[in-house]
């Protein structure tokens, strides 16, 4: 075990400057913890140091929680990946997509063909986040409701492509989250909870606040033009 620690510390002493960055080493061999050691600070204002017990935003890393939870339900026989996603969401049903012209201009168009459940998990049904295209400048415009509301709200938008015909980071996991929601008949935080949260023993894994997660999140920074830090909301 001395032999690992002094291994793990000589190798994080070659990293670059002094960091004040939340960062931890953490190996393993289920279900023995052979090294664990923690630096850094998890708020810069009050320079707490970084323990076992912060918590951290998982941000992008919910879609891994949210294909599994599906992936389940898949395999439970409720849905099919090629089943259309009108099946699902009835608003889904007649896509249009926004073609660009050689003028600069967009001609909206019915898509060849629907939008289906495999598109949404592989990130191929032509909605993304961000962005200064014609797609993108209408999601802006649908607004932040439930889940479900947001769903049917930006089946309105026209997709950048017809489906399956281009990979595009973006909107297809949150249809994937509401339809967990419609097979499920739980919300999707719930769900994943009961299902694979609780399970796996992930007592501080969750989609809101509970108990003294609050306090025990690491703060998150924006990086502003003048190089200077602001925290996160």
């Amino acid at each position: 075990m001395q032999a690992d620690k002094t291994y793990y510390r000589r190798l994080y002493s070659f990293r670059p400057g002094k960091s004040i960055r939340p960062e931890f080493l953490f190996t393993y061999t289920f279900p023995e913890i052979l090294f664990e050691e923690y630096h850094g600070v998890k708020d810069l204002e009050s320079g707490e140091p970084i323990t076992a017990d912060s918590v951290y935003r998982q941000y992008s890393t919910t879609k891994v929680a949210v294909c599994t939870g599906a992936m389940m339900l898949l395999e439970r026989g409720k849905f099919l990946l090629n089943d259309p996603i009108y099946e699902y969401f009835p608003e889904w049903k007649d896509t249009m997509v926004a073609q660009p012209e050689e003028d600069g201009s967009y001609r909206v168009r019915p898509a060849k063909r629907p939008i289906l459940i495999r598109d949404c998990f592989s990130m191929a049904m032509g909605i993304g986040y961000g962005g200064t295209d014609y797609t993108h400048q209408l999601r802006a415009n649908v607004g932040e409701y439930t889940l479900q509301q947001e769903i049917k709200a930006m089946a309105e938008v026209p997709v950048a492509f017809d489906p399956g015909t281009h990979w595009l980071y973006g909107f297809g996991h949150e249809l994937v989250a509401g339809l967990i929601e419609v097979v499920s008949g739980k919300g999707v935080g719930q769900f994943l909870k009961e299902e694979l949260f609780e399970p796996l023993d992930m007592k501080n894994t969750g989609y809101h606040y509970f108990g003294d997660i609050r306090e025990r999140m690491v703060t998150t920074y924006l990086l502003k033009e003048d190089g200077s830090r602001e925290a996160s909301p």
